[in-house]
């Protein structure tokens, strides 16, 4: 297995040619794949990142301060 015990399947794609580029400009990938790859784990973070935060707000139990009244 590569990617370091990840499982890979091999996939034929078509994509956005100037995305892929403009992608790989942004991230500085060195190839097609790398940029795939970075985008779909990307893409699984910026998703998961909303329960992620429901959970550490759920453990919080500190209330903010109210501000001061004049």
């Amino acid at each position: 297995m590569a990617g370091g015990g990840t499982r890979m399947t091999v996939a034929t794609i078509e994509v956005d040619t100037d995305a892929l580029r403009m992608a790989k400009e942004l991230t500085g990938s060195s190839s097609d794949r790398e940029t795939v790859e970075l985008a779909l784990r990307t893409l699984i973070a910026v998703r998961n990142q909303p329960a992620a935060v429901e959970r550490i707000i759920g453990r919080t139990s500190v209330t903010p301060p109210h501000p001061a009244r004049p």
